[in-house]
């Protein structure tokens, strides 16, 4: 990713602008389906609350699949841009072509179960999203001061910038969803 896409997103951000469409794009069909023989792989063991487990990991990690997952502050004065080597199961795959392409860092599949939803929150940095699976109820809500802006990512193959360092929270009012999130790189 070069200067000036990085200044796109610092520039939306300036502007109040939560979630913006990136120019890459995946074949989603490809994605889905990798997707389907890693999950195949990973036990039990490689989820964090059964529900996210890390395409990156640490140099310094105990624990490869689940350390980087949850909040940050769980990885113990680490910080996003540690978390940058790939997992030995995603090597090969679209998914370290993403990771590449995006100069992504932290990079974790997270799966939120149907009819759940996160705690209204704010993340250090932005992330980057790419909808793997999805339906019309799975939806981001961000809060400014007393309104909210709600908003649904397709599973198109499109990586979406979100500003998660903005009150935010996602529900998933229908089935599973699954996405693959990652930070920026420096």
């Amino acid at each position: 990713m070069d200067v000036e896409q990085v200044l796109v997103y610092e520039e939306a951000r300036e502007y109040g602008v939560s979630i913006i469409r990136t120019q890459f794009r995946y074949d989603i069909e490809k994605v889905r389906s990798q997707w389907s023989e890693i999950r195949k792989q990973l036990t039990l063991d490689m989820w964090y609350k059964k529900s996210q487990t890390c395409v990156q990991h640490s140099p310094h990690c105990l624990d490869r699949w689940t350390e980087g997952c949850g909040s940050i502050k769980r990885a113990e004065g680490r910080t996003e841009q540690d978390f940058h080597m790939l997992n030995s199961l995603y090597k090969g795959t679209i998914f370290e072509d993403i990771i590449r392409d995006l100069n992504a860092v932290r990079a974790r599949i997270m799966v939120k179960p149907k009819h759940t939803c996160y705690s209204i929150h704010s993340d250090r940095t932005a992330r980057f999203h790419l909808p793997i699976t999805t339906h019309q109820h799975a939806l981001f809500v961000f809060y400014e001061g007393h309104k909210s802006t709600t908003l649904h990512l397709p599973a198109d193959g499109s990586v979406w910038w979100t500003d998660t360092t903005k009150q935010h929270t996602f529900l998933n009012a229908g089935p599973e969803r699954t996405h693959l999130v990652m930070c920026q790189g420096e």
